[in-house]
C-alpha cells in the first residue's frame, strides 16, 4: 500500500449498519435546492513527522494524503493546489500525480485530477490524493508547520474545509516501522498461514527495545505458539493475541530485521473473513500499553536482520518513536467464505396521483446463507437481515409492508432529493437467506406532482465479512413522475407537498390495495427464488415497464480508522 490510510479496521457489524443508517437519518437537516451546486468534502491524512537527513537517513519522501468524497455526484474538473511554504527552509514536496511545480523551491504545486467518478457517500470508493514530503537538507529538529490544501471542482463546492492541511514536524530519533502485508491475504479456512512481519528503522537514530504484537480481530482464528519471550492473551476459547518483546535488540537506520519464526494465524474450517491486528514498536512507546496472558515456556523467538525489500518500506508512513504511524496496520483475512448483502434498488416511472407498488430489498451476495437472527439496526427487531429505504417527499407512501416500520427521526439531505418531507422506514427479515436470494419490500406509492430524476435511498443490513463488497450496501431508488398525459416539470417547478399529503392540483387517486401487490410475509419481507430473476425484478409504478435493478449504486461512508489511534 505505502499509504497512511494503512489501518484497516473494519467495524463490528452492528456499528456498521448503525453508521450505514446514520448518513440517512438525523433530525432538523435542511435540503438544498436542485438548483444548489452539489457537494463535497476533505479529509486529510495523519499529521507527519519526517527525520532529519543526517548520514543518508531521511531520504525517502513520506505520504500526505487526502481522501476527496463526492455527496451524491461524479465531480468533474478537480484540481488540488498544495501549499508548504509555513515549512519553507524545513521540508520539500514531491510532485504527485498529475502534478506540476509552481514554484522554484518547490513549495507549490497544483495538481489536476480530471474528472472523479464517485459515489453519493464517498466511504471505500473515496479517491485518495498523495503528495510527497521529507526534510529539506539543512533541516533541524523541531522545525514545524501546516501543509494545506485547497481543492475544487467545476461542478461542485466544498461543504467542509476547517482542516484542509496536515501538520508536518521535523524530528531526530528511530522511526520503527512494521511492513503492511496490504488489505487483504488468503488464509483459508481450515489452515495455518504465516504471516512475513519485518521491522524497518526509517530514522535517524538507532532502535533498541523491540515489541512485534499480533491480534485477531474477529475471534474466529487462533494464534499457535509457545515462545518464552512471548506472552500469549485468550479470548473466546482460542489464544488470538501475542506480544513479543525483543529488550537487547538494535536496529540501526535502514536496517531490517525479521522473526526466524513468523508468526501464523489458524483459521478453523467453515470459518468466515476475518481480520489481523498487527505492530511493531519501541518497548518505551506511550502508545504500546500492556498486555495480559500467559507466557510461553518454549524456546526464545530471535529476530535476525534481511535485506530491505526495495523501496515499499521506506513509503509507510509520537511518542519516543518520531512516527508511530508506521508502527500499526490492519489486514483482512480471507478465508473464502464471505456474508455480504447487496441493496436491491432500480429506477421507475410513474404516473401523478396513480397508487402503484415499489419493491426494494436486500439481497444475499456472498457464497453463504444468513441463518441466525442478530442485531441488524437500531429501529429493528432481531433479524437475519433487513432494509432501510428512504422516499422523497414527492410520493405519498400508501402501503407500508407489515415486516417495516416508519423511522421517526427521517432521513437527512444526503439520504432523499425533491421537494417535501421525505419518508424513511426499516424493514426486517426473520427467514433464512440463501446466497444468490433477495428479501424483497412492496410499498405502495403515489406521485404528488410531476418530477424527473429524484431519488430515495436503500440500504442493506446484515452481519458482513471483513472481506466483503461494501460498496454495494447502498443503492438509488431514482423516480420519474408525469402526468397521465405524459407531460412533466421539473421538481424544482413543483408544488412543494409534506409526507402523507397531497397537493390541491393532484389529481383523484386510485384505491390504495389493501397489502402490496407483491405480498410481504409478517416475517419480514418475501424472499425472491435464486437466480436471473433476482438481478431483473422490477419495480414498477402503473404501467411502468420492468427495469434492471442496480442502476445508481452508490458508496457508504465507511473509512478506514486512522492507524495512528492505535485503536
Amino acid at each position: 500500500m505505502g499509504h497512511i490510510r494503512a489501518l484497516r479496521a473494519a467495524a463490528t457489524a452492528t456499528a456498521l449498519m448503525t453508521a450505514s443508517i446514520g448518513l440517512l437519518v438525523g433530525a432538523g437537516v435542511s435540503h438544498v435546492s436542485a438548483a444548489s451546486k452539489p457537494g463535497f468534502s476533505v479529509e486529510p491524512g495523519f499529521d507527519r513527522t519526517v527525520p532529519v537527513r543526517t548520514g543518508g537517513t531521511g531520504e525517502a519522501f513520506r505520504p500526505l494524503d487526502l481522501s476527496i468524497y463526492g455527496e451524491g455526484t461524479a465531480l468533474q474538473g478537480v484540481k488540488v493546489a498544495v501549499d508548504a511554504s509555513a515549512l519553507k527552509g524545513a521540508v520539500e514536496l514531491s510532485l504527485g500525480r498529475n502534478c506540476t511545480f509552481t514554484s522554484a523551491d518547490h513549495q507549490h504545486e497544483t495538481c489536476d485530477l480530471g474528472n472523479l467518478p464517485l459515489g453519493a457517500f464517498g466511504g471505500e470508493g473515496a479517491t485518495e490524493f498523495v503528495v510527497g514530503v521529507r526534510a529539506a537538507v539543512g533541516a533541524v529538529a523541531g522545525q514545524q508547520g501546516n501543509v494545506t490544501f485547497k481543492v475544487t471542482a467545476d461542478n461542485a463546492v466544498e461543504q467542509q474545509g476547517a482542516h484542509d492541511y496536515s501538520n508536518v514536524t521535523v524530528g531526530n530519533g528511530p522511526d520503527l516501522a512494521v511492513t503492511d502485508l496490504g488489505p487483504t491475504i488468503k488464509a483459508p479456512a481450515g489452515t495455518t498461514t504465516a504471516l512475513p512481519l519485518r521491522v524497518t528503522n526509517l530514522g535517524s537514530t538507532d532502535a533498541k527495545g523491540i515489541i512485534i504484537g499480533l491480534h485477531d480481530q474477529r475471534d474466529y482464528a487462533t494464534i499457535p505458539g509457545n515462545f518464552s519471550n512471548c506472552v500469549y492473551g485468550s479470548y473466546q476459547g482460542g489464544v488470538r493475541d501475542v506480544r513479543c518483546t525483543f529488550p537487547d535488540a538494535v536496529v540501526k537506520p535502514g536496517q531490517t530485521f525479521q522473526l526466524q519464526t513468523p508468526l501464523s494465524v489458524s483459521v478453523p474450517a467453515g470459518a468466515h473473513g476475518d481480520q489481523i491486528q498487527y505492530l511493531a514498536g519501541l518497548s518505551h512507546d506511550d502508545w504500546i500499553g500492556t498486555t495480559t496472558g500467559t507466557k510461553g515456556t518454549g524456546s526464545e523467538l530471535k529476530l535476525v536482520q534481511v535485506s530491505p525489500v526495495g523501496r515499499s518500506l521506506a513509503a509507510p508512513d509520537p511518542s519516543k518513536d518520531i512516527d508511530a504511524y508506521n508502527n500499526l496496520y490492519y489486514t483482512n483475512l480471507d478465508t473464502g467464505i464471505v456474508s455480504d448483502v447487496a441493496a436491491v434498488g432500480g429506477t421507475v416511472n410513474g404516473v401523478v396521483g396513480k397508487v402503484s407498488s415499489v419493491t426494494v430489498g436486500t439481497r444475499n451476495s456472498g457464497n453463504t446463507g444468513f441463518k441466525t437472527l442478530t442485531e441488524i439496526g437500531p429501529y429493528l427487531p432481531k433479524g437475519t437481515v433487513g432494509t432501510y429505504v428512504t422516499f422523497p417527499g414527492d410520493v405519498q407512501v400508501t402501503t407500508v409492508p407489515k415486516a417495516c416500520v416508519a423511522e421517526q427521526s427521517g432521513p437527512d439531505g444526503q439520504g432523499y432529493s425533491g421537494s417535501g418531507t421525505p419518508h424513511a422506514y426499516a424493514c426486517d427479515t426473520q427467514k433464512a437467506l440463501a446466497p444468490g436470494q433477495s428479501a424483497t419490500f412492496t410499498f405502495g406509492v403515489k406521485p404528488l406532482h410531476t418530477f424527473s430524476g429524484d431519488w430515495g435511498n436503500v440500504v442493506a443490513l446484515g452481519v458482513e465479512d471483513t472481506t466483503a463488497n461494501f460498496d454495494d450496501d447502498v443503492a438509488k431508488m431514482v423516480i420519474n413522475a408525469v402526468t397521465s398525459s405524459g407531460s412533466s416539470a421539473p421538481s424544482s417547478a413543483a408544488t412543494t407537498a409534506s409526507a402523507g399529503s397531497a397537493p390541491a392540483s393532484a389529481q383523484p387517486s386510485d384505491a390504495a390495495p389493501s397489502t402490496p401487490s407483491t405480498p410481504s410475509t409478517s416475517a419480514g419481507g418475501s424472499l425472491a427464488s435464486t437466480g436471473g430473476g433476482d438481478d431483473t425484478m422490477p419495480l414498477t409504478l402503473a404501467g411502468a415497464a420492468a427495469i434492471a435493478l442496480g442502476a445508481g449504486a452508490v458508496v457508504i461512508a465507511r473509512r478506514r480508522k486512522a492507524a495512528g489511534n492505535h485503536s
